[in-house]
This record gives structure tokens, sequence and C-alpha cells, in this order.
């Protein structure tokens, strides 16, 4: 009976041995209360996930302003930088389906299988879609082009933003009446106000015959002319020959379709 004890003694011992070194608690000490949480953590975890909240949700709009400014100058002296940026924006949305519109075409036509007629088709008007869109875009840059290149451009501000429709924005300059509503478009056809127009543009051109902007900080182009266009017309045709012969080398003697067509009348 001695021995039978002696020996679940040294059983005893040696499972408490191999507890100790496993890191296990010693089954007849009384057990350790829980370690009450960090405080300090705890506060750490919840600001992350407030600030996640933030990043997320109000906050991401932050994010894009900060991500939308230009990567050139926006205070005027900078346009070449600025029909450049465009130029390119341009033809980089062409370049995403423009190609893949071409390729489904051309590989329709030349294989002249039977099942590819529809992609084939597809392909055919979309590639003259995007083509379409690309010219649209190309003409709109440089009607402002034309313009930045004719007048200087000087600061104009505060904005009054009128009214939004699609992609033709209608305000007023500081200190100007309701006849002198402007008509504006964003050559690339964004359907948006762009941010920080309220403040004022960089503005070039001639009142009464229209002209371009460059919007401070986002670096968006806006290509104008008066929305009440014939109210104006004894305005130009009084502005004198200096004034009529810059215009008509701004391209903003006529007035321009703002829709369907790229002149008007």
């Amino acid at each position: 009976m001695t021995a039978s004890l002696d020996l679940a003694e040294d059983y005893r011992g040696v499972l408490l041995g191999v507890a100790r070194t496993l890191s296990f608690t010693d089954p007849d000490e009384p057990a350790e209360a829980p370690a009450s949480p960090d405080c300090s953590q705890l506060r750490i975890r919840l600001r992350r996930k407030e600030s996640f909240r933030v990043n997320t949700g109000k906050g991401e709009e932050r994010a894009v302003s900060e991500s939308s400014q230009a990567p050139y100058a926006t205070d005027g002296t900078d346009f070449r930088g600025a029909l450049r940026h465009h130029y390119i924006f341009a033809l980089k949305r062409f370049a995403k389906r423009g190609p893949i519109f071409l390729a489904v075409w051309l590989l329709a036509f030349y294989s002249e299988i039977d099942y590819l007629f529809l992609p084939g088709l597809v392909g055919f008007f979309g590639f003259i879609v995007t083509v379409i869109f690309l010219w649209s875009r190309v003409l709109w840059i440089l009607k402002c082009s034309r313009v930045f290149h004719t007048y200087p451009l000087e600061f104009r501000g505060p904005v009054t933003n009128v009214r939004k429709d699609g992609e033709l924005l209608s305000f007023r300059f500081h200190g100007q009446g309701q006849e002198a509503t402007m008509r504006a478009k964003d050559p690339l056809g964004r359907r948006r106000w762009p941010e920080g127009i309220s403040d004022g543009v960089w503005f070039a051109g001639d009142d009464p015959f229209g002209g371009a902007a460059i919007v401070p900080g986002s670096g968006e182009l806006l290509f104008m002319q008066p929305n009440a266009w014939r109210l104006f017309a004894g305005e130009r045709k009084n502005a004198g020959p200096e004034r009529i012969r810059r215009s008509w080398r701004a391209w903003i003697r006529w007035r321009v379709s703002f829709r369907l067509r790229v002149y008007g009348t």
C-alpha cells in the first residue's frame, strides 16, 4: 500500500513537471483571477474603428477631394499643362474600350465565322461610339485651347451657381445680373459642379462672346458662352474690330450648340 502511494506521488510529480514545462498551472494552486482588460488598448482599438468609419463614410469625400488635385498649376500660370492633362485623359478613356471593340470587330470580320456576327456587330458600333466620344472631347478641349491662346487669364469670383442640367452648368460671376448667366460645359463630359468653383475661376475670354476657364484646385476646364446669346447681339456688333477679330481667332464669334452639334448657329 505504501509502495503504491509512493508510485502515485512519483507520477503526480512527473505530471506537475510536465505541466510546468508546458506552462500549465498547478491544479492544486488557486486559479488566478482573469486579467482586467487594458483600457489603453481598448481606447486605441475604438479610435481605429472610428477612424475607419470616418474614412469609409464622410471622410471619403475628403479623400476624393485631396486625390482630385490637379498635377499642374491651377493659378492661371499653366494653361498648357491643363490642356495637356485633359488631352491625355481623353485618350486614356478611349484606350479603355476602343481597342477592345476594334479587335472584336476585326476578328469577326476576317474569321468569317457565323456565330461571331453579333459580337462583331457590337464591336463595330462600340468602336464607332468610342471614336465619336473621343472626337467630341478633343474638339471641346481644342476650343478651350483657342481661347487660352487668344485671351489672358484673369481671376473672376466668387461664382453663383444657378442650375445644372446634365453636363451643362449655368452660373454667374460676382456683380452680374440674371441676363449675364453663363452656360458652361466640361470638355470631358463630367456631370457635376467642379469642386471649388464657388470661390471663383481663372477666366479667359470676352463676356458677350464667351470664353473658357480653369477651376483652381481641381484644374477642370470649362467652355462657356452667355445663356441669353441674342440679348448680347448689339454689344457684340458694336464691340469694335479688335474684339471681333479676337473672337474669330478664339472660335467664340458664333454661338456654340452645347448638346447635339459641336458648332451651332
